[in-house]
């Protein structure tokens, strides 16, 4: 037996089987963008695809080929041509390399032109006082006089500490494993080397490195596992 929601519910189906083919046909537009046509209780004045594309960002714009017109995949195509006229582009390039390649060889061929690149890297090249000076002065390196003495002594001796570390790489106890979980440490630490004017080379020196968990590490911190005559002793042998 039916109930009086299923009998309502019936009556609006067979309302909207009889005039709502004929609204629609007869209350047509057409959307703004693409003029297809759509029902005119739209608001937006669009269809569904263009309102996809505008609130929608996920869904790209479609692209065309910049050198003739023609239509790109969206998703794949980044670089804006076909291609056909990536090939172009692409063998372009190549042409342009091989021609670069042949004036410098025919440059390096010329007598005293190495010699002359040597020296202007020498002059101007990295590690050099102009180059420090031009990177000072685009604000990419801090001056001289502005970095603390501290750090000065602490980058000469970590620099040393690389070096010392890969020539004994054998001499140092448990150098194999230095990892992220192992960490190289000073036993007479940096901080107490610059405090007391000991020099670089000393607190580098591959006697007082070693390989320890990162825990004891780190909460050694500044102290030092042996003293500094103990050190000296170590070295001299």
């Amino acid at each position: 037996m039916k109930t009086k929601r299923s009998a309502v519910s019936d009556k609006r189906k067979a309302y909207m089987k009889a005039y709502g083919k004929k609204y629609r046909a007869e209350n047509k537009e057409k959307c703004s963008k693409c003029e297809v046509e759509i029902s005119a209780n739209g608001k937006t004045g669009l269809c569904l695809p263009c309102v996809n594309k505008i609130h929608n960002p996920r869904v790209l714009p479609e692209r065309y080929c910049e050198e003739c017109g023609k239509k790109l995949d969206r998703k794949r195509n980044k670089s804006g041509l076909c291609k056909q006229h990536q090939l172009i582009k692409r063998n372009k390039s190549v042409k342009q390399r091989e021609a670069s390649r042949k004036v410098m060889e025919k440059l390096w061929e010329k007598p005293g032109f190495a010699d002359e690149v040597s020296e202007r890297i020498k002059t101007f090249g990295w590690g050099t006082d102009t180059f420090r000076l031009r990177m000072e002065k685009d604000g990419n390196w801090r001056k001289q006089d502005e970095i603390p003495d501290f750090e000065k002594y602490t980058e000469i001796v970590r620099d040393a500490t690389d070096k010392n570390y890969q020539a004994n790489f054998y001499e140092i106890p448990d150098a194999k494993k230095r990892s992220r979980e192992y960490h190289l440490d000073h036993k007479v630490s940096i901080a107490y080397g610059f405090e007391n004017n000991i020099p670089a080379y000393i607190i580098a020196h591959h006697k007082n490195l070693e390989v320890i968990h990162h825990s004891l590490n780190e909460s050694k911190h500044t102290n030092n596992s042996i003293t500094i005559d103990e050190l000296l002793l170590e070295i001299d042998r």
